[in-house]
């Protein structure tokens, strides 16, 4: 393929240009028509803007002018017929398709058949409609259009959102995943991979549950998971986790992902270290476990007033000290300025 020296300067900007706007769900569609002749070309133009009124219909006679026209404006969809001087239908949208894959093509044309079906569909063809010339044609070309370019438009946007989604994922220090109910894995970022030993340059689709856990960890995980799947719901447990680094202590909330029938197809992870934390609140508990020993070996009284509550919390040996038997006195600071005031 031929490209002229402005094109390849201009192909950067274009490309851009097309992505961008492909990724409005709805407006304008700007459709290339390529067919040698004129009367016929005419005629979809015509039928076509009447059709649809967001269409906006560029003509051209010479399959030779398509990148130029491609290069000049922001097509939404190329609408080709198979046979034309110099170059077929299938040959153009080869050719069409080494600069703008993603540009949706129909081969709209009077000399149908299935091998013809076959090769357009094997070079990249998004639809074959055949010249019947009946009264409907142009709605069922129109139809066939639209959807074509609400699909990839949606694709784009999607792309676009999965793109933005990762740049975040990436920037996290929390480990997210995603995978299938079964645990085959769809998505990790970069502190998941870490946590797990995974080779940035591993495709994790290749991996499951099965790859990176023992035996008998998989069963409690999968078991979440199936929860997740059945109830629709997100659940939070703190679970064991060997690591690269070793054993973890991690709270992990597991959230379900729906499809656009509502049916659950992944679960997304999103997981926390909390070792440190769970250390110190066992040091805490250890620590207070050895007070309340030597205060009772002591036979000490001790109560303690908390200021923001007004909340007083005492033992056994301090309401005894007192001539109360612990159950008869309360916990509020009221109460205790009543008795002691």
């Amino acid at each position: 393929m031929v490209i002229s020296e402005p094109a390849k300067a201009n192909l950067g900007r274009n490309k851009a240009r097309f992505n961008r706007d492909n990724k409005r769900v709805s407006g304008r569609i700007t459709i290339l028509v390529i067919d040698d002749d004129p009367e016929f070309r005419e005629l979809t133009k015509t039928g076509l803007e009447r059709e649809n009124e967001a269409f906006e219909v560029i003509m051209e006679s010479n399959p030779r002018e398509v990148d130029s026209l491609l290069d000049q404006h922001a097509v939404d969809c190329l609408v080709t017929d198979y046979e034309m001087p110099h170059i077929n239908g299938i040959e153009l949208v080869k050719r069409v398709h080494d600069q703008y894959p993603a540009l949706p093509v129909i081969l709209y044309t009077g000399k149908g058949s299935e091998d013809i079906a076959s090769r357009a569909i094997s070079a990249g063809v998004t639809d074959y409609v055949k010249k019947a010339g009946t009264i409907n044609e142009y709605e069922l070309l129109a139809n066939r259009i639209s959807n074509a370019v609400e699909k990839r438009r949606q694709e784009q946007h999607a792309a676009g959102l999965r793109q933005r989604f990762e740049v975040v994922l990436e920037t996290m220090d929390t480990a997210v995943f995603l995978k299938e109910p079964n645990g085959q894995y769809l998505l990790m970022n970069d502190a998941c991979r870490e946590l797990l030993g995974v080779n940035p340059e591993q495709d994790v689709t290749e991996l499951t549950d099965e790859d990176l856990f023992p035996p008998e960890r998989i069963d409690k995980y999968q078991a979440d998971d199936r929860r997740v799947a059945e109830t629709g719901k997100q659940i939070e447990t703190e679970e064991m986790v060997p690591g690269t680094t070793g054993e973890q202590i991690r709270l992990t909330r597991k959230s379900p992902v729906y499809d656009q029938d509502g049916s659950v197809t992944a679960i997304c992870g999103v997981s926390t270290d909390i070792t440190e934390q769970k250390e110190r609140e066992e040091e805490i508990r250890k620590l207070k476990k050895r007070l309340e020993l030597a205060v009772e070996g002591a036979n000490l009284g001790v109560w303690d007033w908390d200021m923001r509550t007004d909340e007083v919390q005492f033992n056994d040996n301090w309401a005894t000290m007192l001539g109360y038997d612990p159950e008869e006195i309360g916990s509020h600071l009221e109460e205790w300025e009543q008795r002691y005031g």
